[in-house]
This record gives C-alpha cells, structure tokens and sequence, in this order.
C-alpha cells in the first residue's frame, strides 16, 4: 500500500480524479491534471500582505484508496481574486507563467505587487481599476501583455522597459496621480490611449526607438505642457494629442523621419502657439482636422516634401496670421481655414503643382475676413467669389509680414505683382502695405 501510495505521489498522470480545490489564507486552488491554478478565494478574500503559493497539495481519490498529491501552481486564473479589497500586497511566486484577464481587477487597497521572473502572461485589464497600486515590476520574460493592464491604478511615476517592443490599448488609461512617465528605447509603437486622461501627467519621456504614436495615445492629457517628437517616429496617429488643452510646445526638430499627422492629431489643443515642421523633411501628409480648434496658435511652419493638407486641417484657428505653402503641396482640402478670422495672408503662389481649383469653396471659406490677401501661382482655373483679394503671380522677391509694422517704413510695400519697394509708392494705385491691401489715391 505504502509503495502506491508514493507511486502516485510522483506520477500524478496516473491518477483518474476529478479537479479538487483547496483553500490557503482565503485563496482557493484547484487541481487541473498535473499543475494546480489560483481559481478564485473565499467571501472576504486575502487579507492584507501575502505570498501565493507556488504548489499545492491534495487529497484526491485513486479507486478506492485517498491519496496526498502536490503540485505545481502555473497560473492565476480570470477574475481569481478580482475586488479583495482587504489585500494590500501581493507576491507571485516563481513557476506561475500566467495572470489571466481580470485577475486583480479592482482590488482597492492593493498598493504593491511583485511579479516573478518566467512570468510570460499578463492578461488583459490583470490589475486594473487597483486604484491604490503604487509598485509593481514588470520582469523581461513577458512575452504578452493585454490591453488595460494598469488602467485606473495609482502611480505618480512609471518607467516602461524597453524589451515591451508594443505598448499595448490604454495601458494606463486614466491613472488620476501619474506626473510622469519614462518609456525606455527599445520601444517601438504606442498603442491606442495609452495614457488617455491622466490629468496630472507633467512629463513624458519618448525614447528614439519609437517609431508610431498611435491612435489617442496621449490624448486629454491636460497637465502636459511640452513634448519632443523623437528622431525616428513616422507617424503620428490619429487623434494622438487630443484635447491636450495645456499643451504649449511640441518639438519637432528632431523629427527627421516624421511621415504622417494622422487625423485630428492636434485637435483641441487650445495653448499651442507655435508649430515648426520646417526640418521634417520626409512629412507627407498633414490629415483631415490635423490642427483644428487651436485656438492660440500662431504661427505654422511647413516643410518643403508636404503635399497633402486634410479637409479642415486649421480650421477655427482664429490666431493664425499667415500660412505659406511650399511648392510641393499637390492637394489642399477644402474648408483648410474655415473660421480663421485672423488671417492677413495666404501664400500658396509656388504651389504649381495643385493645378486648376477653385479657391472660395476648394479650401477658403467666405468666414475668412476680407482684409485677407491670397497670394496665388496664376490665374488658371482659379476663380474668386469669396470676400477677400486673390492676387496671381508669377512674384518676385514675395515677402509677407504682420500688417503691424510701422507704415512709413519703405520695405514693408510691395506692388500687386509681389514686388518689393523701395519707397513709399507716390503713384495711384493698389499696393500692399505690411501684408494688407492699401489703395493710394
């Protein structure tokens, strides 16, 4: 008897049982073939600090003999020791590979957890809504992560290791106490919100790994003031920087590879002043609503390569002064400036190649103010129904400043033909005064 016994202690395949569970300081075990998995926990749950078990023993029966089995514990199963709002810290041990979705999900009091290295497995939304959790290390044996892993959680700062080649869907969405985060390279795309309402969030380091900004990523983030475009990033994904209301500066200087701004990008971001995209040179297209309702900015640099501007790409930008094209720009959606009460000028005369349009309904609406002066390549297949001047080329010499300068400097006056002047025009006509139109009679 005593040799079957041990017999079956150590070849558990042998055995022909029905799954057993056992319970550990309020944490339930089942048995499931030859391993064991965390399977749920008694009504209150685990109280305050504990260490899960890394094996479990059993009574489980053998025809008609009860036999002692243990076993190894591999996993944490979905919704095991989801809402134990007496925990308080948690230490997997190593040998468990996987935490299923939802394992901790809304564990309130839960400030710290320690993670095993061989864990492969974090499933989706493990711990979120653990609005107390503060601590947790993420070991490099990781090969899957779910979306929502640590949406809702309490970190006022995290570092994301670089061997996570994919943040993955709202990996931190709306953690209220994040003030800065640092994404380590090797980090090559951003998922979708990511970071989304993590309003007090100051500081986001991006590593030059990076490659994508994904769809919302860092959107409504309101507390975020500056950002750095890394080097290497091609696209910035739709939506990205939504509704980032305190946003002021996003440095794109380095931002050599930059390809694409995705669909509504900047919408929303009401403090943004000034934007350079002079030096991405490989920038293609600016999408559909890229910058809309940025109501402070004042200033938009494009670069030479651009050849694509979206429908209502600056819409409702009422600060906007001037915007020059450069001479690749093939295609500009229509309502680009609809509500721009601020524009004095428009110069799109080097962009030969958008051949015949028409300039009111193509891309300017009759809101822009009359004062505006469009500064166009010719006049074929152009026409001009809108309040404002239109005035064609070929120009020399175009240069346009704020129509804020002083008006008896000489080489603020230019002729209808872009030309500029010496002095003060004494003959009658048209002329352009600092960028506005100016009758001498």
């Amino acid at each position: 008897m005593r040799k079957k016994f041990l017999l079956l202690f150590i070849s558990v395949v042998s055995l022909a049982v029905k799954a057993e569970t056992v319970n550990y300081d309020n944490v339930k075990y089942t048995m499931d073939g030859d391993v064991a998995y965390v399977s749920g926990h008694s009504y209150d749950g685990p109280v305050g600090e504990i260490t899960l078990k890394s094996e479990a023993t059993f009574y489980v029966w053998s025809g008609d003999d009860v036999v002692q089995v243990t076993v190894p514990v591999t996993r944490i199963a979905s919704d095991a020791l989801a809402s134990c709002n007496l925990l308080t810290k948690v230490i997997v041990p190593k040998g468990i590979t996987a935490i299923e979705k939802y394992a901790f999900f809304d564990c309130r009091e839960l400030k710290s957890v320690v993670l095993p290295d061989g864990l492969t497995t974090l499933g989706e939304s493990a711990f979120s809504a653990c609005s107390e959790l503060e601590e947790i290390n993420l070991p490099n044996t990781l090969t899957s992560i779910g979306n929502n892993v640590l949406d809702g959680c309490g970190f006022t700062s995290f570092t994301i290791p670089g061997f996570i080649k994919h943040i993955p869907d709202a990996f931190m969405y709306y953690c209220p106490r994040l003030k800065s985060v640092t994404i380590e390279e090797g980090v090559e795309s951003l998922g979708t919100s990511i970071f989304t309402s993590c309003e007090s969030l100051e500081t986001i380091i991006l590593p030059n790994s990076l490659k994508e900004i994904g769809y919302a990523s860092l959107s409504s983030i309101n507390a975020l003031k500056k950002i750095s475009i890394p080097s290497n990033v091609e696209i910035i994904g739709a939506s990205a920087f939504t509704s980032c209301n305190g946003l002021e500066t996003v440095d794109f200087s380095q931002a050599k590879n930059l390809k694409s701004i995705g669909k509504d990008a900047f919408v929303w971001c009401e403090s943004l002043i000034n934007i350079d995209l002079s030096g991405c040179t490989n920038l293609k297209t600016i999408d559909d609503g890229g910058f809309r309702y940025c109501s402070s900015l004042s200033s938009f640099l494009m670069p030479e390569g651009l050849e694509t501007i979206g429908i209502e790409a600056f819409s409702n930008c009422p600060s906007l002064v001037s915007m020059s094209f450069p001479a690749s720009i093939t295609d500009i959606g229509k309502y680009t400036f609809w509500g721009c009460s601020g524009l004095q000028y428009i110069d799109i005369s080097k962009c030969l190649l958008l051949g015949a349009m028409n300039v009111s309904s193509w891309a300017f609406d009759r809101d822009i103010p009359e004062e505006t002066i469009i500064y166009a390549p010719n006049a074929d297949g152009f026409m001009n129904d809108g309040p404002y001047t239109v005035i064609f080329g070929p120009f020399t010499n175009l240069v346009l400043t704020s129509n804020t300068a002083d008006a008896n400097n000489p080489q603020q006056w230019y002729d209808l033909k872009g030309s500029k002047l010496q002095q003060k025009p004494t003959r009658k006509g048209v002329y352009i005064l600092n960028g506005a139109k100016v009758v001498i009679k």
